[in-house]
């Protein structure tokens, strides 16, 4: 889950900002990762977890527990919205899901322009599995209990967050310069 987790926190905004093409290749893998996220949803109201010091085992607490926590967060990040309006539009799954801008006879109704905008958006939803990331490194910490190597991987953890916040940042900027540059024909891009 955490390679899936970082792939889509450096490709979802990279694909969505610079409309790079999807492959079958990429449309079938991140399809695999979304049904794998839901299929984590299923998971996780089955997985004890520890309070106290003890592990705790009754469906019960656990489901208490998972929905208390963790599950709006997986839910909202793992619910399938594009698949819905696809499905709601009578689209193709495959058509909705390509960032290429949708050539052809689908992408000359303002209507479906429109829901290509919400599509993207929704995507973005994605990214709040990256609040994940922070409960699998805090339990890899655990394991450190030198003050050296707490401190390279503290290193590290900034460094990365810097790295991730600059990608976020480009990607945003390029996306918000390209609808600038197609509304007005003009804009940064061209300079």
């Amino acid at each position: 889950m955490f390679i899936c987790i970082i792939y889509q926190s450096i490709t979802l905004p990279m694909r969505i900002s610079f409309e790079l093409p999807s492959t079958d290749f990429i449309f079938y893998l991140e399809v695999v990762i979304d049904v794998m996220f839901l299929v984590d949803i299923v998971l996780n109201f089955n997985t004890g977890f520890v309070n106290k010091g003890q592990v705790v085992l009754k469906r019960k607490l656990i489901t208490q527990d998972y929905l208390r926590k963790w599950f709006l967060v997986d839910l909202s990040s793992s619910m399938p919205y594009t698949w819905i309006l696809a499905w709601s539009e009578g689209i193709g799954i495959r058509e909705i899901e390509a960032d290429d801008n949708l050539a052809g006879a689908i992408s000359n109704t303002p209507q479906l322009l429109r829901l290509l905008k919400i599509a993207k958006l929704l995507k973005m939803l994605k990214l709040l599995r990256v609040v994940k990331i922070k409960r699998i490194l805090m339990k890899f910490e655990e394991y450190i209990v030198t003050d050296s190597m707490d401190l390279v991987v503290t290193f590290l953890n900034i460094t990365v967050k810097i790295i991730v916040i600059a990608h976020y940042m480009g990607c945003f900027f390029f996306y918000f310069g390209m609808e600038e540059l197609r509304e007005s024909n003009t804009g940064w891009i061209l300079a």
